[in-house]
């Protein structure tokens, strides 16, 4: 495997990227090894070529102009975005919030992929389906290796949902930035598949493989029916967000109606169908995993509950004792299980 050192000046023969930047896209690299997310030679090879051969580089922008958001799209609460081969990131944030940034678009610009008839795929997404789930790895992945590389450990936070875009009253745990919603979510899904962090994240690295090795897993282990009833609660859950996140809330009345990501037929989202969603997503999953005893009473104990149902079901003790456990059970239970 080669070392920083060697990444560094490969990368640095494409003449787009800055040295700065250059050193940050080389310690992410490595730290994909690193962190065993990638053990291959040839496929840590076949990332860094990509970069010397397409990535066009980084644009720090000024959030604060409203030329620059139009051009670009977005909107003053965004954070950055990832536009084919090249990435932007909203100058006007701490250094640490730039490079997590950096590094979430970078991990979109090397899980991108092509296939005729779609306009573009990013791992286990397309046209897309199960973004939240890839948004959620996606952050999952750039915090990972910002703190491998700064030697930090962001502790989890317990946020009440009125603060993610959702309709008050219930408890989200997360240790993430910005995607709290979808890493809560992510975590309980792959617990009950039976799935690794670092291995859904790795399953995303595979092109145009992400997506029919993550749906044959799916269709291994719960079947084509819970499969498809799995994605349709989360485009509701992801449907929701996305409005309240892109749009003038002023202009808007609920329910919204948007094309279902599924079929495109129309279907109603709102704050509540989302509130209400999450519970039922618990439900589906505690269904699933009721053979597992062990894997279920994890998941109970991670369940969307309402805040005045909270201090009845857990205690304050129960979250400190989990730090208790050490670093390595943080890293890969990272929601008190």
């Amino acid at each position: 495997m080669e070392k920083y050192e060697e990444i560094f000046q490969r990368i640095s023969n494409n003449k787009k990227i800055s040295s700065s930047v250059v050193s940050l896209l080389s310690k992410y690299i490595i730290s994909l090894s690193e962190l065993f997310i990638i053990n291959n030679y040839e496929e840590i090879d076949r990332l860094i070529n990509k970069v010397i051969e397409h990535f066009e580089g980084v644009t720090y922008y000024d959030n604060s102009d409203e030329s620059v958001l139009k051009k670009l799209g977005i909107g003053k609460a965004n954070k950055g975005l990832s536009v084919k081969n090249k990435i932007y990131v909203n100058n006007n944030m701490s250094e640490e919030l730039k490079d997590v940034t950096l590094f979430h678009e970078f991990t979109h610009f090397l899980q991108r992929y092509y296939i005729k008839g779609y306009e573009e795929c990013v791992g286990v997404m397309r046209d897309f389906k199960w973004r939240l789930l890839m948004e959620g790895q996606t952050q999952n992945a750039a915090e990972l290796i910002y703190e491998h590389i700064n030697n930090v450990k962001k502790e989890e936070t317990k946020f009440d949902s009125s603060e993610l875009r959702m309709k008050s009253g219930g408890i989200i745990i997360s240790n993430l930035r910005n995607y709290e919603m979808y890493d809560y979510i992510l975590k309980k899904v792959l617990l009950a598949l039976g799935i690794s962090m670092e291995d859904f994240i790795y399953i995303n690295f595979t092109g145009k493989l992400s997506m029919p090795i993550f749906e044959k897993i799916l269709d291994d282990r719960i079947g084509e029916e819970k499969k498809e009833k799995l994605f349709r609660m989360l485009d509701i859950i992801y449907s929701s967000d996305v409005i309240k996140y892109s749009y003038s809330l002023d202009k808007l009345k609920e329910p919204y109606t948007v094309p279902s990501l599924v079929d495109k037929k129309d279907i109603n989202v709102s704050c509540y169908n989302q509130f209400e969603t999450m519970k039922k997503l618990d439900d589906f999953l505690l269904e699933i995993t009721e053979e597992n005893e062990e894997v279920h009473s994890k998941l109970l104990r991670m369940k969307f509950i309402q805040s005045n149902e909270l201090e009845s079901i857990i205690d304050e003790q129960y979250y400190t004792s989990h730090y208790e456990n050490g670093v390595e059970t943080i890293k890969r239970n990272t929601l008190h299980i």
